[in-house]
């Protein structure tokens, strides 16, 4: 499971070699089934063997030295953005709250679906797709496609206060996360990950607590920031 999620669909940390779940097995073409520690253990010499295993984050180092602890070849290079994103000035009106991106399980699907049963129509927007199975309640909006320089005009067109990054598993990287900051809106994501980190040392991120309470969740999206973006 590179999401590194359950089999519930929930990130408990790193799974480990003879407490793995059904997930954390692969099932070779003949049916046989390989354990994880046998997993670890091919890939483990594949990667010190090699020059360098390049991450995109320190989240992700932190994961890979997790589960091999004796690599010392782990080089962090951070994607940039594509498309550098501006920022942009905050609506004046009532809390909306903007998701960026095509939204599936992992990516936080089943907690954009129960905010949009828990708000008013137009209060949530996403700006992308959510994948089947994860439709949207009354309160929420599904814009579709979109090109990332269109990303200010559309906190406009909605009038997007504030960003909610949903996402349950530990993230490489994450570019919505970023370009979500880059807007200079207050910008919530769940504290795991690169994504976790990313809010963490922003002056406009606000890191979450996963597997919080929805209701509690739900207010701290539609009260007024402690910290304000600059």
């Amino acid at each position: 499971a590179y999401t590194l999620l359950d089999g519930q669909g929930r990130f408990r940390g790193l799974p480990q070699p003879g407490f793995e779940g059904r997930v954390d097995r692969l099932r070779r073409p003949d049916g046989t089934r390989i354990a994880l520690a046998d997993w670890q253990t091919a890939w483990g010499g594949l990667l010190a063997a090699s020059e360098t295993v390049e991450v995109f984050s320190e989240a992700a180092a932190r994961l890979l030295r997790g589960a091999y602890p004796d690599l010392r070849n782990i080089k962090v290079t951070p994607h940039q953005l594509v498309h550098p994103v501006l920022p942009v000035e905050a609506p004046h009106g009532p809390p909306v709250i903007g998701v960026l991106g095509n939204i599936n399980a992992h990516k936080g699907g089943d907690v954009v679906t129960a905010l949009s049963r828990k708000l008013r129509r137009g209060q949530l927007v996403v700006i992308g797709r959510m994948a089947p199975g994860h439709g949207l309640a009354r309160g929420g909006f599904e814009h579709g496609a979109y090109d990332v320089a269109d990303i200010p005009a559309l906190v406009a067109h909605y009038g997007i206060t504030r960003w909610l990054v949903p996402s349950i598993w530990p993230e490489t990287f994450s570019f919505t996360t970023h370009e979500a900051l880059a807007t200079g809106l207050p910008t919530y994501a769940f504290d795991l990950g690169a994504q976790g980190d990313a809010v963490r040392n922003a002056a406009n991120g606000h890191p979450l607590e996963l597997g919080m309470d929805m209701d509690d969740l739900l207010a701290l999206l539609l009260e007024q920031p402690k910290r304000d973006a600059t």
